[in-house]
C-alpha cells in the first residue's frame, strides 16, 4: 500500500494526549486528526516514504519476526490471544508481538506516543485486525498508514495484512491493502489463512521463525484468530422455511382474526425460499392479501359453500391461534398440515407448520410462522388407492380420539364457567383435523370415494359422509347455539354420540378397504418395480 504525498505529513500531524502503558503493556490513545473523516478516507498509496523517516529493510529479516498488532478496543482480549499463540509458536527469539491501542476508550499519556511510533517503526509486519465494517476506523488507519509510509516505495510487498470476514468486502481507504478472508464460505479449510501464517513463520525471516508451525496441527492458532470475527463458525444458515406476519394493534385486528382471517394489509416478511411457498420469487416484504390470492389461485375457493374450504380452515386455524396469543392464552404452536400446490412434485409439496413466536412492539404484534419439510419417506404415496385409503384410516383414527373421545370426557367434566373454552376447542380441533384431511389432497367426496371400489365397502363410506352432513352438522351447529351450560352439555354430547356411530361405519369401511388392498397385493407378490 501507498498513501498520496499530500497526505503525508497530514498523518503525522495528530495531536495526542498521553497516559503510561497499561499493566497489560499497552496504552490507548485518543487522536483528533487535522482533516475530516472524509480526507482520511481517501488514504491509498503512497509515492515517496513519510519526511524523516528512513525505509525498513526488505524482507527476508533476522529473528526475532516483529510483528504490530492493530485492533479496536473491543477486540483486545482477542488481539492478545493472537499474540499470544503467535509468541508460543514462534518461541522466545523467533517473534515478538505487539498489540496496539485503540482511540475511544482511555486518554493517553505523552509516553504512549513513542510507544507506538517505535514499534511501528520496528515492526516488520503489521496484522489489522478489521472486524467490524460499521465502525469508524481513524486510529488503525493512522497506524497503517505511519507503518506504511516508511516503506520503500519500490517495494511490493508492503507486509501489510488486513484480516476480515470472508462476506466482508473492504472498500474505501482499504483498497490496495494485501487482505486474508477469515471464516469464508468459499475456504472452508482456511488455506488463506494458514498461507499467510505460512508468510509469518517461514518465508519472512532468515532463518525461519518456526518451519513446524503448523505441526501436529494449527488448531488453536487458527482459532485464535478467527475468534474476533464470530468464532470458529460461519453464520447460521437457516433451513427452516419462516414467515413473520406484522400485524397492527387494534379492535379491527382482533375482529378479523375472531372471523377466521388474517387481516388483508398484515405485513409478511421472510427469505424468498419461504415466499416460494406462495409461489412469489422475492425477499421483499410483501402483504398478507398477495399472498394469499396466489394461494387461491390454485386452490379456489368451493363453488358449493356447503363445501369445505382448505385454504379457510387454515387461514381459520392460524387467526385463532394469533388471537389466542395477542389475549394472553395458552396455545398449542401446531398448525394443520400445509400442502404448497407449487411444488413440482407432491412428494415435496407437504409441510408442517408451528406458530414458534410472538413479538409485542409498541403499536403491532409479530408472529413467526415455520413450515418444516415433512420428510419424502414420510409423505411418500402409492401409484393406486393403498395411500387415500391410509390416509383416510388415519383421520378416523384422529376423529376418533383426538375429538370424539377427548371432547367428551371435557364435556363431563366442565363447568359451567368454562362452556365457552370448551365450545371453542370443541370448534378448533374439528377444523384442525379436517385441514389435515384436505390438505392431504381428499378436498372432495369424490376424491374420498376414489379409493374404494363398486361395493359394499363404498357404500358405508359413503352413507357415512351423507349422515355427516345431513344429521351431525346440522345438530352441532344447534347444540354451539346453545347458551344454557347444561344444555349445551348435552346437545355436544349427543353430537358426539351421533358423530361416534358415524366415525365407526367410516373407520371400519377404510380398515377392511386397506386389509383388501394389502391381500390383493401381498396375493399377487408385487414387486419393488410395480408401483401399486
Amino acid at each position: 500500500m501507498r498513501v498520496q504525498p499530500v497526505l503525508a505529513p497530514l498523518l503525522l500531524s495528530v495531536s495526542t494526549n498521553v497516559v503510561a502503558a497499561t499493566p497489560q503493556g499497552v496504552a490507548f490513545a485518543e487522536a483528533s486528526f487535522l482533516e475530516e473523516e472524509e480526507t482520511m478516507a481517501t488514504l491509498v498509496t503512497v509515492d515517496s516514504p513519510l519526511p524523516g523517516l528512513q525505509p525498513g529493510p526488505g524482507a527476508p529479516f533476522p529473528l526475532p519476526l516483529k510483528v504490530f498488532i492493530s485492533y479496536k478496543q473491543n477486540d483486545f482480549a482477542a488481539a492478545d490471544r493472537i499474540r499470544q499463540q503467535l509468541e508460543r509458536i514462534g518461541g522466545n527469539n523467533g517473534i515478538r508481538v505487539f498489540v496496539s491501542g485503540d482511540d475511544h476508550v482511555v486518554k493517553a499519556a505523552q509516553e504512549w506516543r513513542n510507544i507506538i511510533l517505535n514499534n511501528l517503526r520496528e515492526a516488520h509486519v503489521l496484522i489489522f485486525l478489521y472486524t467490524d465494517p460499521s465502525l469508524h476506523w481513524d486510529w488503525c488507519l493512522y497506524e497503517t498508514g505511519y507503518f506504511d509510509g516508511r516503506q520503500d516505495p519500490q517495494q511490493l510487498d508492503r507486509r501489510l495484512y488486513l484480516l476480515h470476514r470472508g462476506d466482508v468486502n473492504p472498500v474505501g481507504p482499504f483498497l490496495g491493502l494485501k487482505t486474508v478472508r477469515v471464516l469464508s464460505k468459499d475456504d472452508p479449510d482456511d488455506k488463506e489463512l494458514k498461507s499467510f501464517l505460512k508468510i509469518l513463520f517461514v518465508d519472512s525471516t532468515n532463518p525461519s521463525v518456526n518451519e513446524n508451525w503448523d505441526k501436529p496441527d494449527c488448531a488453536d492458532l487458527l482459532a485464535a484468530f478467527k475468534e474476533p470475527f464470530g468464532g470458529t463458525t460461519l453464520e447460521p444458515i437457516s433451513f427452516i422455511r419462516r414467515l413473520t406476519y406484522r400485524l397492527p394493534k387494534g379492535k379491527a385486528t382482533e375482529a378479523t382474526l375472531q372471523a377466521g382471517r388474517i387481516p388483508p394489509d398484515a405485513r409478511v416478511s421472510g427469505t424468498r425460499e419461504s415466499f416460494g411457498l406462495f409461489n412469489l420469487n422475492t425477499d421483499d416484504e410483501k402483504l398478507w392479501q398477495e399472498l394469499e390470492h396466489q394461494w387461491r389461485q390454485k386452490v379456489p375457493p368451493p363453488a358449493d359453500a356447503r363445501e369445505v374450504d382448505s385454504v379457510g380452515l387454515w387461514v381459520d386455524s392460524l387467526a385463532g391461534k394469533m388471537l389466542a396469543a395477542m389475549r394472553d392464552e395458552r396455545v398449542d404452536d401446531g398448525l394443520p398440515l400445509f400442502y404448497c400446490p407449487f411444488m413440482r412434485r407432491s412428494e415435496r409439496a407437504l409441510f408442517r407448520p408451528s406458530l414458534a413466536q410472538m413479538t409485542e412492539h409498541a403499536n403491532a404484534f409479530e408472529f413467526d410462522v415455520v413450515f418444516v419439510d415433512v420428510a419424502e419417506e414420510v409423505s411418500a404415496r402409492s401409484a393406486g388407492p393403498l395411500t387415500a385409503v391410509g390416509i383416510l384410516l388415519r383421520l378416523s383414527h384422529m376423529f376418533r380420539f383426538g375429538w370424539i373421545e377427548a371432547m367428551d370426557r371435557a364435556l363431563v367434566e366442565a363447568m359451567p364457567n368454562e362452556m365457552p373454552a370448551i365450545k371453542g376447542e370443541i370448534v378448533r380441533r374439528l377444523n384442525s383435523i379436517t385441514a389435515e384431511s384436505f390438505n392431504q389432497g381428499l378436498r372432495t367426496e369424490t376424491a374420498v370415494l376414489q379409493a374404494f371400489k363398486d361395493g359394499s365397502l363404498r357404500e358405508q363410506a359413503q352413507s357415512a359422509m351423507t349422515c355427516w352432513k345431513e344429521k351431525v352438522t346440522p345438530m352441532f351447529e344447534r347444540a354451539m347455539n346453545e347458551a344454557d351450560p347444561e344444555a349445551a352439555v348435552a346437545a355436544l354430547r349427543d353430537v358426539l354420540k351421533q358423530a361416534s356411530a358415524v366415525n365407526w361405519q367410516f373407520h371400519r369401511a377404510c380398515a377392511l378397504r386397506y386389509a383388501q388392498l394389502v391381500e390383493e397385493y401381498a396375493e399377487a407378490n408385487k414387486d419393488p418395480d410395480e408401483r401399486v
